[in-house]
C-alpha cells in the first residue's frame, strides 16, 4: 500500500513541475494581406522552475525547432510562413507536452468594397 502511495505522490509532483513551465510566444496574431501565407518573425521564450531538457516543436514539422539541455529558460527566434494557425509546443525530455501556444492568422481582404468607395468631401452637398 505504501509503495502505491509513493508512486501516486511522485506522479503528482511530476505534474506540478510540468505546470510550472511558462511559454510566451509573440506575435499572437499575424495579419495576412493579399498573399495566402503570413510572414512572421516568431519569438518564443519559456522558463521553468526546474532545470531540464526541452524541445520546441511547431505544428506540421517533424523535427524540433530548437532543443535545450539542463536549463531553466530558453529563447527561440525564427521566420515562419503561416497559412492557418501555427502551434508551438514545448516538450520535455520525457516526451510530455509541458506548454503550448498558438499564433492565429487574420486575413485582410483588400477587395473590400468599403475601402474602394470614394470618399466625399465634407463640403460636398451633391
Amino acid at each position: 500500500m505504501s509503495a502505491m502511495m509513493l508512486c501516486l505522490c511522485a506522479a503528482v509532483i511530476a505534474r506540478a513541475d510540468d505546470a510550472d513551465v511558462v511559454l510566451d510566444v509573440k506575435p499572437r496574431l499575424c495579419v495576412m494581406g493579399g498573399d495566402r501565407k503570413c510572414d512572421a518573425s516568431v519569438v518564443a521564450a519559456w522558463r521553468s522552475r526546474q532545470p531540464g531538457a526541452f524541445c520546441l516543436h511547431a505544428s506540421g514539422r517533424e523535427t524540433p525547432l530548437q532543443c535545450w539541455q539542463e536549463v531553466r529558460e530558453g529563447r527561440y527566434e525564427g521566420e515562419h510562413q503561416i497559412d492557418g494557425t501555427l502551434t508551438l509546443i514545448l516538450i520535455a525530455a520525457t516526451g510530455a507536452e509541458v506548454a503550448r501556444s498558438e499564433i492565429e492568422v487574420l486575413a485582410s481582404d483588400t477587395s473590400d468594397r468599403r475601402r474602394k468607395r470614394r470618399r466625399r468631401h465634407v463640403w460636398s452637398i451633391l
